[in-house]
């Protein structure tokens, strides 16, 4: 459609005059634009093809903790009659409940310790070492009973004699922790398998706390 027309009829001829619209632009053979192909993957679809190709994100709510206690001890199980027998809170049964009850965990991370080092010019920051964090907090649903909480208040008491307050030796109570990232395989009928995993070797419960 032109910007501008208009005619005159002289006689049986019509004398029509107008002013078209600018068509540089039109089906111009170095246009980047005529270059596309139709149906090509644009940014969006390379996007999802990147976190499919992943198995999806890291889902907060989709993780297994398994905690491996250190050995089994002859424990006092009545503080104050100080009768040993066999603990119902270290067996298995109670340790797959405390595993399942684990409702917020967070990965431990791990840290490049760095100095600064200035030999001529500005100082630049060199490592030296790595560390872990000393610390993972954790927390856990209780039932009724408080079975949870018992667990590791008995996991407590083989740092410590509460007869005498002497700290026993380290080996008898540390012992490890799993953390499992869980993620969904389509192949498995979104089965859950497991993605990524941290371990750690010597641990034992520090700090204890309810809500």
């Amino acid at each position: 459609m032109a910007i501008l027309r208009g005619g005159r009829r002289i006689g049986n001829f019509d004398i029509r005059l107008g002013l078209p619209r600018d068509r540089s632009l039109v089906d111009v053979v170095k246009d980047p634009r005529l270059q596309r192909q139709p149906g090509g993957a644009g940014t969006i679809q390379r996007f999802l093809a990147q976190v499919n190709q992943g198995e999806g994100f890291a889902r907060t709510n989709r993780f297994i903790v398994r905690i491996n206690p250190p050995a089994r001890a002859n424990l006092f199980v009545d503080d104050y009659n100080m009768t040993p027998g066999n603990n119902d809170l270290e067996s298995l049964t109670t340790l797959e409940n405390v595993d399942m009850m684990c409702n917020k965990v967070t990965m431990p991370n791990r840290d490049i310790n760095t100095a600064p080092n200035r030999t001529y010019g500005p100082a630049r920051r060199m490592p030296y070492a790595y560390s872990y964090s000393g610390e993972v907090e954790m927390s856990f649903y209780g039932d009724k009973f408080l079975r949870q909480r018992m667990f590791f208040e008995n996991w407590q008491k083989k740092i410590f004699d509460m007869v005498t307050h002497n700290i026993n030796y380290y080996d008898t109570y540390i012992g490890s922790m799993d953390i499992l990232q869980l993620g969904q395989f389509e192949a498995s009928n979104d089965k859950d398998r497991v993605t990524y995993g941290v371990r750690l070797h010597e641990v034992y419960p520090q700090t204890i706390s309810s809500i």
